[in-house]
């Protein structure tokens, strides 16, 4: 048994304390390492802006691996992109309701949709794929 370990990402000032880093930019962003499957990002203040993190390197994982992106930023969200490698080579990340139309550097994780499942696919040529379901979290908490 056992369970995953959850990554929590919750400073922005110290790009060096990558343990922490919730990314700042598309040049200054976090790396997911490969055990980063389950993570949370977090400011406690309303500081301004978005979180930005990278996945791993799609060579460096298995077909099946699943990443969680939970965002817990208060008024902001949460850039998730492709390994610099992996955007370099022309990969996205295609959303799940429209595998081969939609697809993108950066899906946003918004205060709508605070989920982000990334799963990693195999095409029938044999080549991996990001694959991501959003989830939609707008639903009331006073029911």
């Amino acid at each position: 048994g056992g369970s995953s370990s959850i990554t929590v990402l919750n400073q922005r000032g110290d790009s060096s304390t990558t343990s922490t880093y919730i990314g700042e930019s598309s040049s200054s962003y976090r790396q997911l390492l490969v055990a980063d499957t389950e993570v949370i990002v977090y400011f406690e203040t309303n500081t301004p802006g978005h979180g930005w993190l990278r996945l791993p390197l799609l060579s460096s994982v298995d077909v099946g691996a699943k990443y969680i992106i939970r965002n817990l930023l208060k008024d902001y969200g949460c850039y998730v992109g492709p390994h610099e490698t992996d955007s370099d080579n022309g990969e996205t990340i295609r959303l799940a309701w429209s595998w081969s139309h939609v697809s993108s550097n950066n899906v946003f994780v918004s205060k709508n949709y605070r989920i982000l499942e990334c799963i990693v696919l195999q095409t029938i040529s044999g080549s991996k794929r990001w694959v991501a379901f959003k989830h939609d979290t707008s639903y009331s908490t006073t029911n």
